[in-house]
């Protein structure tokens, strides 16, 4: 294993930073512990350590925020292992030494194939150290940033390593334990390729007390859940680590971050408490459609919306791989109009109106010919593509009146084409001396959209004086 140098550690300083983020200010205002947000400064150690006794130092694997981890050798064991040391010099301060401990007694509690090994932990110089598995296929960094083929055979891939180490982080997750800094850095492979969950440096474990202010941001912003990146650490709870899991599958299918968290560390957060995810098959086309609803599922904004566990995320990838059905499901037209409703409050009331149209629209019964089914269906898209519009509507006073107007008159044309489809069903239903049904029809249309061809219809349904020639008996 190696540690990660992304996992951001110190305080930043720039006011130029601050400025940039003047729309998130309620999130900036919470995020008043950055000592685990901004990157160390590239630092060489030495290979010639004081290695404990028993282990030769071959050379530095890497350095994190917290300790520097060198390859070493066992040399009672003759094997290869990662030992990890607290960084810093005779002195080392009492938190950092107070997290050491814990992630090794964490990393020591779980046993799983998918999680690295702790072989042992010692003191040594006044510092602890780790001996950890060492997994010489590196991290999955090397994967997700390398240029793939992303076809059918590396999608299947990902699949089989997100599902190994959704099996590690459910083991984690078993034992009370939450990760809170999932992310490629700290996922390893072995030499047979099986991924191992590494690096429980920031874990929580249980629901007592733990290092971490009550309005904390701790961790990777481009791997935080939105809960966790509002300032809400101490208090988050498996489904953050789930978040984690659907950006790692999401940036190995398409080779980028659902959310781009580049620059200052304050913009960075701001977009993943405010922003949105994009369509993983609106970038990668070929991504299978199950396993892109896998993955955004994961990625809900709403913890109670993503898998309750770990372990029904990898179960959902396995049956995916078997070709079996998955439990995801992408969220209805429904659905989608309560969550915007309880974004957006100001607009729910427009929201509604859409939403009861939307179902008229559905409520229109089945089987009156292939032409009123083509008319309902461009009425349901009309209304999901206002649903999408009001979805992506700005909170901005400036523009709510204007956007509102656009919006009422698309509703207006939506409408429109829905009474025009219950027009065709009342002719189609008169043709088949359905007449009762045809009057019930012609009542649901609006009196604006009533035509001349609503009219003639409505007469024959309703009756008249009508003289038939040729007979010469009563008709």
């Amino acid at each position: 294993m190696t540690p990660d140098s992304d996992t951001t550690r110190s305080a930043p300083s720039d006011d130029a930073t601050h400025s940039q983020v003047d729309a998130f200010t309620r999130t900036a205002e919470r995020v008043k512990d950055l000592s685990t947000i901004i990157p160390d400064s590239p630092f060489s150690h030495a290979t010639s350590i004081d290695a404990p006794p028993g282990f030769v130092v071959e050379r530095e694997l890497g350095v994190g925020g917290m300790g520097v981890v060198y390859l070493a050798r066992q040399t009672g064991l003759n094997r290869p292992v990662a030992l990890k040391v607290v960084k810093g010099g005779t002195t080392v301060d009492a938190k950092a030494l107070i997290r050491f401990l814990a992630e090794a007694e964490a990393v020591a509690s779980i046993r799983h194939p998918n999680v690295v090994e702790v072989y042992s932990y010692g003191e040594h110089a006044g510092k602890p150290y780790m001996a950890l598995e060492f997994c010489p296929g590196g991290d999955l960094t090397t994967l997700s940033k390398a240029e793939q083929t992303r076809d059918a055979t590396w999608f299947r891939r990902v699949a089989e390593l997100m599902a190994g180490v959704a099996d590690g982080v459910n083991a984690a997750h078993a034992l009370g334990i939450v990760h809170r800094d999932l992310k490629p850095h700290n996922v390893f492979l072995a030499a047979d390729g099986t991924p191992k969950v590494a690096d429980f440096g920031l874990a929580k474990r249980g629901i007592g007390s733990d290092l971490t202010n009550t309005e904390a941001v701790m961790g990777t912003p481009a791997y935080m859940a939105p809960e966790q990146a509002g300032g809400g650490t101490k208090f988050v709870g498996p489904e953050a680590d789930v978040w984690a899991l659907g950006v790692m599958l999401y940036e190995l299918c398409s080779g980028e971050r659902p959310i781009d968290t580049s620059g200052p560390v304050m913009v960075a957060i701001a977009r993943v408490v405010h922003g949105s995810v994009s369509q993983l098959r609106t970038r990668v086309p070929a991504v299978p459609s199950d396993l892109a609803l896998i993955a955004h599922k994961c990625l809900s904004r709403d913890p109670r919306d993503r898998y309750p566990t770990a372990g029904r995320l990898a179960t959902d990838l396995r049956n995916w791989l078997d070709g079996k059905p998955i439990s995801a499901r992408p969220a209805g037209v429904v659905e989608q109009a309560v969550k915007w409703a309880k974004r957006n409050k100001k607009l729910a009331g427009m929201g509604l109106a859409v939403l009861l149209t939307m179902t008229l629209a559905t409520s229109v019964s089945l089987g009156f010919g292939l032409e009123a089914n083509t008319q309902r269906k461009k009425a349901d898209d009309k209304t999901g593509e206002l649903l999408t519009a009001l979805g992506e509507k700005t909170t901005a006073e400036a523009n709510a009146k204007q956007k509102a107007d656009d919006l009422a008159t698309q509703l207006v044309e939506s409408r429109r084409v829905l009474d025009l489809a219950r027009l065709r069903e009342a002719e189609l239903s008169f043709d088949r001396n359905a007449v009762q049904v045809a009057r019930d029809k012609l009542a649901e249309i609006l009196p604006e959209n009533r035509c001349i061809a609503w009219a003639f219809l409505n007469w024959k349904c309703e009756g008249s004086d009508v003289t038939l020639r040729g007979h010469t008996d009563i008709v």
